[in-house]
């Protein structure tokens, strides 16, 4: 699915006069169910809608409830049935107590859902996600280590550098290092279109593994909808991106996603990490900016570095860093960005988008925005169209701002997405602002040596690899 649309199971077939069930197949791994009439006026029809989704062999179904207020009186009613109809075990049954619950799960591979009511109220509806999570069994061996999805290895397979467990947990904590010869960076295997220049918020996609350092930093708590901002892997173990994405920095309540490119929608090459430690910035900080009678805050040192919890495996395709370069912004004209985040409602608002932005002169920037002025010198990248509709948009900060180094034939870093620099994204004669990374390569290769347990630098020379680049196109 490339649009939330797409994931919207249609209400009218569940809910018909002939009380039969939307069935949902097993290659359908997710979705969303909203109520009948979800966000419509109010009617006192009386309806009832039935859904029976199946998953295969060896996984159950995980409810994730995203809304949910329905009659208080409880004259509407959900109801969930571990099994292919009604007479299968009564699962949980809800009107106005679902809050608080938590996920809901089945134990066996059908899940029956009844809905009964009148629609009194837009304020009363439900809506929530489906998906096919893995039975977990315990391992044949109580010396086994268990997988947080299942998968059971020995225990000789625990720090092994093989990466077993889709989240890294068996190479947590792990006191080996890797050789920096073993580093390359700014070389995607899997090379991108270039022959558009489309915008992220008009929505022009990424190919698939193409910007493999593009992460998703994800808020736990809102999965499956917990992308939050992007970020950018600079080496196996550290993802740099914006302080100001950071409303706590305590590390059990994020974790990252790499090699991703639907943020809803799970792929085989995708990995999650946890994080060890957050740091940012001593010196960021929030300038207030009066612009015409509109008062907005603008970060300043807007950066923030992610220690990860276990390297990430340097044989993925579509998990890769990105080297940072050296050189300064005026020798580029054009930069590419990528992110997930909003698109105005222009399409693809699910995938990885791509734009290419052109950088403004700091002195052109200055006479378009006086106003800003000290924030413009305070080692700030200024980027845009002077004519709007190009543009990052919410959800992109932290994600990477990258030039092509044709004399080396890799990709590097230049700057991290900030913020923009009207009250709305795409706004003519407002130009994003952008982290000079370059300008901040002190702060990361310090952070890099005091808490790294691989000890390398970021930038770092690498062998061209003619394979890659000859499909680079301009």
């Amino acid at each position: 699915p490339e649009s939330i649309d797409e994931l919207q199971l249609n209400p009218s077939i569940a809910c018909n006069d002939n009380n039969a069930p939307h069935v949902v197949p097993q290659n359908i791994t997710f979705g969303k169910i909203s109520s009948p009439f979800y966000n419509q006026s109010a009617h006192a029809k009386e309806v009832t809608c039935l859904w029976t989704i199946f998953a295969p062999k060896g996984y159950r179904l995980q409810i994730t409830m995203k809304r949910f207020n329905l009659d208080p009186e409880c004259n509407s009613q959900l109801f969930f049935f571990d099994g292919e109809d009604q007479k299968a075990r009564l699962l949980g049954k809800f009107c106005e107590n679902f809050y608080g619950r938590g996920d809901l799960f089945s134990k066996h591979n059908v899940l029956h859902i009844l809905y009964k009511g009148r629609h009194i109220s837009p304020m009363f509806s439900f809506e929530f996600y489906f998906r096919h999570v893995r039975k977990v069994n315990k391992c044949a061996r109580i010396t086994d280590y268990q997988c947080e999805d299942g998968e059971c290895y020995s225990r000789y397979q625990v720090c092994d550098k093989n990466f077993m467990c889709k989240d890294g947990k068996d190479e947590e904590g792990c006191s080996y290092q890797l050789p920096s010869s073993d580093l390359t960076c700014g070389i995607p295997p899997i090379a991108p279109n270039l022959t558009s220049l489309g915008r992220i918020v008009g929505g022009y996609k990424a190919v698939p593994g193409s910007w493999p350092w593009t992460v998703s930093i994800r808020l736990n708590q809102a999965e499956p909808e917990g992308h939050f901002c992007g970020g950018i892997l600079i080496n196996y173990e550290w993802v740099l991106t914006a302080a100001h994405c950071f409303h706590s920095v305590e590390p059990e309540k994020w974790s990252v996603h790499l090699g991703r490119y639907n943020r809803l929608v799970d792929n085989a090459y995708q990995i999650k990490r946890n994080i060890e430690k957050i740091i940012v910035h001593d010196n960021y900080t929030l300038v207030d900016i009066d612009n015409d009678s509109h008062l907005f805050s603008v970060p300043v040192n807007d950066i923030a570095m992610i220690k990860l919890k276990s390297p990430v495996p340097q044989n993925n395709p579509y998990v890769q860093p990105i080297c940072i370069t050296n050189s300064d912004q005026s020798q580029h004209n054009i930069t590419w960005v990528t992110g997930w985040g909003v698109t105005r409602n222009t399409g693809f608002d699910l995938l990885l988008k791509q734009a290419a932005i052109p950088i403004i002169p700091s002195d052109e920037c200055v006479k378009m925005l006086p106003k800003m002025a000290n924030v413009i010198e305070k080692d700030v990248i200024c980027a845009g169209y002077k004519e709007g509709g190009h543009d990052t948009c919410e959800n992109d900060s932290g994600g990477p701002m990258v030039i092509y180094n044709r004399d080396k034939r890799r990709w590097e870093l230049l700057g991290i997405i900030s913020s923009a620099s009207g009250l709305d994204c795409g706004e003519k004669y407002s130009p994003g602002f952008y982290t000079n990374v370059p300008k901040f390569s002190s702060f990361i290769n310090d952070t890099i040596r005091m808490f790294s347990s691989i000890r390398r630098e970021v930038n770092l020379e690498v062998k061209s690899s003619k394979k890659v680049s000859d499909k680079i196109q301009f």
